[in-house]
């Protein structure tokens, strides 16, 4: 008589989107058809040497919790490798009021806004400043306000067909070109 095997599934995760499936004892074949019948084919493949499936891509998390729901009685080894350790999921979102999630919005946008002034005035000199407003470095206050002052209907988003950095650009080039000049002594 015929000894029966439990089933034994090892899982071993590559990486964030691929994973590798090493299956022994009985009721493999069902496995597999249920792998073939769960995931694509250019989702999959075999390996008849080390007799491993490789899946891949966007999803396959959700399969090994049908793969637990499948086969209740196999014993399912799931190890994740990629990384340090398996993210934990995030809480579910909590209901929030509308104002509050206003100030919340407009917390997040005033500091990416910050970041990114801060990141583009510390990442240019006074020379790209001027460069932003198409300027040799030893252009007088007056031409710098001209030329502003020329430029900036044309980079204007309510006039030109613009979302508005070019202008956002400028503006910041020009602001810090009036602080320049007001140090020199010879403001804008």
């Amino acid at each position: 008589m015929r000894r029966s095997s439990p089933l034994t599934i090892n899982i071993t995760e590559i990486d964030d989107l691929n994973l590798e499936l090493n299956m022994w004892g009985d009721g493999v074949p069902r496995v597999v058809q249920f792998i073939k019948n769960k995931i694509p084919s250019f989702k999959r493949s075999y390996n008849p040497d080390t007799k491993t499936w490789t899946l891949s891509g966007r999803g396959i998390q959700t399969f090994i919790g049908d793969l637990r729901c499948e086969f209740p009685d196999a014993e399912v080894a799931y190890q994740p490798t990629f990384g340090e350790t398996k993210k934990p999921t995030p809480p579910p979102p909590q209901e929030m009021s509308e104002a509050e999630a206003k100030r919340k919005w407009f917390a997040k946008w005033k500091l990416e806004w910050e970041q990114d002034l801060t990141r583009r005035r510390s990442g240019l000199g006074i020379e790209a400043h001027f460069s932003q407003l198409y300027l040799k470095p030893d252009a007088p206050a007056f031409i710098v306000k001209a030329v502003y002052r020329t430029l900036a209907p044309t980079v204007h988003p309510d006039l030109a067909k613009d979302d508005g950095s070019r202008m956002t650009l400028i503006n910041a080039s020009y602001d810090q070109l009036k602080t320049h000049f007001k140090q020199k002594g010879s403001p804008l």
